[in-house]
This record gives C-alpha cells, structure tokens and sequence, in this order.
C-alpha cells in the first residue's frame, strides 16, 4: 500500500497522527536544547498560495499547527530549498523562508521572522543578508545561541552579480568563468539585529544543503565544497571562542562534478560527539557515508558506507548520546524508491536496515528529516505521487 510503513520490526517504527493536510511538504525537524521537537512545513492553497507552519510534538501527538508566515509577495518555494525552525532564548522561535527578489527565477533573499510567545504571534519579517543583489540567497540552517541569539548559516550569491554585472543563481559553471557562490554566517537577536556576520567560504558548491548542529564547544558547519579542480567534497568548519576555523575536508572522495548534485550533508551531535552523514558519487559508484569526530568535529574518523542497495542519496542522521548515529536515506531497486534507516557506531559498525516508508525518487518527495528525542527518534518526509503531497511522521524505538 503506497505510503503505508515498513520495517524489520513493526513496533520499532510507528507512524504519528499527520499534523497537516494534504499539500504540505518541505519538513524540517528541529530538536530544542530542553528536548522538545518541533517541524515546519510548507503548504499550497486553492490559490496557489504558500503558508509556513510550526508544530510541536507532545507525547505522540503534535500540537495544533501555527502559521509562522504566508506569501503576500512571490515566494521561491522548492524541493530541496525549503525553510527551518530553531527555538532560542525562553520562549522564541525562528523560522526562515525565501522571497523573490526579482523577476530572474534564482533571484530571492532569505527571509526571517522571529516570534516571542511559542509561535502564536510573529514579528515582521527582514532579510538576513541585506547586500542588495537579486541572486540566489538560500540553502539555510538555523540554530540556537547563548545570549537570545539565534545562528543563521546560508549560501550567498551576492559574488555572482559583481562577476556578471546581472542577477545570477545556481550556478553550474566552472573553471576561469566559474561565478563564486559564497557560504556566510551570522548571530541575530531577538530585535532581529545582526551580529558577528562572516564569510566562511568564498567558493562552494552552488544548491547542495548546508547544515549546523551545536556542541559543547560551539558549532560545526558542514556543506558540499568545491575545488578549483570541480572536485566536490563535503567541508567542515567549527565555530570556537568567538572564531570561525579555516575549512577543511571531511573525507577525501574525491568526486568531479562540472555541476551541483543538489545533494547536501547532514550534521548532528551530541556535546563533542558529532556525526556527518552524506552522498558521493566519487568514481561514479553511489554511495551513503557516515563519519564520526569526538572532539567536536575538528578531525572525523575514516567514513563507513550505510547504504547496500542504489541510492540516491537525500541524506539526514542523528547522533546517539553514546556517540553513534541514525541515518536515513532514499534507496532504490528497479521499480520502487525506499526511505531507509540504519545505526552506525562510532567505530564503524552498521546494524540492521529498516525500511520507514515506500516513497518516489521524484524531487517532490524531497529530503526526509530525523532528530533523536530520548530513546525515540522523530522522522518527517513528503509522501508524494501524481496527485498529492502530504507531510508524514513517525517515531523510530532504538
């Protein structure tokens, strides 16, 4: 049955009431520093209108959504470009999502908007970048900081208007015409005011997710980077007393690509223990990865190989509070596409493969979502066919 779930163990993985109706999709998970989970959404009305929902989970039922915004000027809404959620200080919450800019279809800003009573009202909405340009600004993570601040890490185009004098976005260029799309940072308050902006990267792969996950030492970022070469290998930086670290490479595929695979990392940890799940197709075999740091993800273990079937990749991972991980991913056989979870440990040892859900390889079923709350992991996905798309949850017992 399409959309039904699947595993090695039925009562390890069970499916959670549906908080939206259909045409809602783009979920993202966001595991709070006090252990509450919450989910954004993107949805379409009759109109053809696109609203930003917020949900919480409460034992096994989620809290009646929450409109964190609605399009009233032209959104870029897209499979693999989609919004976040990020709880900071007492109460608040910070979501983000993307505005057209201009008329050029990758011309849009990143917009935020804050909100200080748990969701039901919102403050007005600002731009995060603020350089004026009509290029792509987008690819988001958000997280938590000290001081009721929140961290806002993204891909900035800004660099590819001063090459070509005109708007430019998802850039698939390279060598001596290659047009710079940069990975910038910054701090914001609860006045939405910016703090401490930087320019982490001057050269990354143009439409690849970015992720950010906090440790006990500040944070690590990971993204796909990009080489003069066109070698496009997934980098790390670590935010540490106050400074930024130069990037380095997390493993050395070595996959050349004349072109964004669209096919980003994902980042968790637990204090300094972190775990980076990604997609290489490094000498043209495909392949799932995971790699471990304990020290907060200045150095990582040599990477072990999750997935055993083709896969896609659409990667998300979680780490366990002894150091291992959960990764899921989208795997395929001849006619049928799979979201599949396995536990990795830190030294490298795969577990047993569940299947969560059937799902489509189409780009409508976007990238599935997990965080661990306790002994549980919460997981979102698209369920999508030819009619519909629809948000899905369920709970994973490790």
């Amino acid at each position: 049955m399409w959309g039904s779930i699947y595993s090695l163990s039925i009562a390890q993985i069970k499916p959670l009431p549906n908080p939206a109706l259909t045409n809602s999709f783009t979920p993202k998970l966001h595991l709070s520093p006090k252990g509450k989970v919450y989910l954004s959404w993107q949805t379409k009305n009759v109109n053809q209108k696109h609203s930003l929902w917020v949900s919480s989970l409460k034992g096994e039922k989620w809290s009646v959504p929450r409109q964190a915004a609605t399009e009233t000027q032209q959104w870029f809404v897209n499979w693999a470009d989609f919004p976040a959620v990020t709880t900071f200080g007492k109460h608040s919450l910070a979501v983000n999502y993307l505005q057209k800019s201009a008329s050029s279809t990758y011309a849009y800003d990143v917009m935020l908007r804050i909100s200080h009573d748990k969701g039901k009202t919102w403050q007005k909405p600002w731009v995060a970048h603020q350089d004026g340009t009509h290029t792509e600004h987008g690819f988001v993570s958000l997280a938590p900081a000290s001081n009721g601040r929140f961290l806002a890490v993204w891909l900035d185009g800004r660099e590819t208007a001063k090459k070509t004098g005109k708007s430019h976005g998802h850039s698939h260029e390279h060598g001596a015409n290659k047009k710079a799309m940069t990975l910038r940072a910054a701090f914001f308050d609860g006045e939405g005011n910016k703090h401490a902006p930087a320019l982490l990267n001057d050269w990354v792969c143009d439409c690849c997710q970015t992720s950010v996950a906090p440790t006990r030492q500040g944070y690590v970022v990971v993204y796909r980077g990009r080489s003069k070469g066109e070698v496009r290998d997934i980098a790390c930086q670590t935010y540490k007393n106050g400074q930024w670290t130069s990037p380095h490479i997390i493993h050395p595929d070595g996959w050349v690509i004349n072109g964004c695979p669209v096919n980003g990392p994902s980042v968790s940890a637990n204090g300094n223990q972190v775990a980076v799940a990604w997609y290489t197709k490094a000498n043209n075999k495909a392949k799932v990865q995971v790699a471990f740091s304990d020290n907060g993800g200045e150095s990582f273990s040599l990477p072990t190989q999750v997935n055993e079937g083709s896969t896609i990749g659409r990667v998300a991972c979680a780490a366990l509070p002894n150091g291992d991980a959960l990764v899921v991913w989208l795997e395929t056989n001849d006619t049928k596409t799979f979201i599949k979870l396995r536990k990795v440990s830190a030294q490298g040892k795969a577990g047993k493969i569940y299947i969560v859900s059937q799902t489509s390889s189409a780009r409508s079923s976007g990238f599935p979502q997990i965080v661990v709350q306790g002994k549980h992991a919460i997981l979102a996905w698209t369920l999508a066919n030819k009619k519909s798309k629809v948000l899905k949850t369920a709970t994973y017992a490790f």
